[in-house]
């Protein structure tokens, strides 16, 4: 499994083609996905944890466990939303060809970066680099061009931006929705 997160950190296209092909990896792209997500709950709750307990007491705390749990649950919901949507718009507007089992193996793959996203001042770095691995393996599992790929990514960004407004004019919270922009990162 290290060997292939490896592959799909330094862009390598052909991995993420093979990846696509190969249903024996779902369990194991679903594992990047899972791992990243507590990783990132986990320094989530670490960090205010201790922000909690120093400067608002246990009742805080009980928070940050809320936190941590609802942002795993959320890190992982969002994910699998995001891989079906960039399989449909790419598929369904930009000649797309990939499968939703395909698409959704290699961008589990393209998500390791997203395992420092949570660390501050330097998450933004793996937010970037989860989002360059997110482009090759759309293109690659999809069998795009550099541009079809872009204006799929695009789409996927201006449809979270409108999902995330009207969530937000109704009240159900503007953060879900833009959690899933940074879903292509995470």
């Amino acid at each position: 499994m290290i060997e292939r997160i490896i592959r799909a950190v330094k862009l390598d296209a052909a991995f993420y083609r093979e990846v696509r092909d190969d249903p024996s990896l779902d369990q194991e792209a679903l594992t990047v996905v899972l791992l990243v997500a507590a990783i990132n709950a986990g320094l989530g709750f670490l960090i205010n944890a201790f922000v909690s307990l120093a400067f608002g007491g246990f009742g805080s705390f009980v928070g940050a466990i809320v936190n941590a749990v609802v942002g795993f649950i959320a890190s992982v919901a969002i994910f699998f939303i995001g891989a079906y949507a960039i399989w449909y718009i790419g598929v369904n507007f930009f000649n797309g060809r990939g499968t939703p089992e395909g698409v959704r193996r290699a961008l589990g793959y393209a998500y390791a970066p997203n395992i420092i996203s949570a660390i501050p001042c330097i998450g933004i770095i793996g937010a970037l680099w989860s989002l360059v691995t997110f482009f090759v393996a759309t293109r690659e599992s999809m069998e795009m061009d550099n541009t079809n790929t872009a204006l799929t990514i695009v789409a996927y960004i201006i449809i979270v931006v409108i999902v995330s407004v009207v969530l937000g004019a109704i009240g159900i919270g503007a953060g879900l929705g833009l959690g899933a922009l940074s879903g292509l990162g995470r």
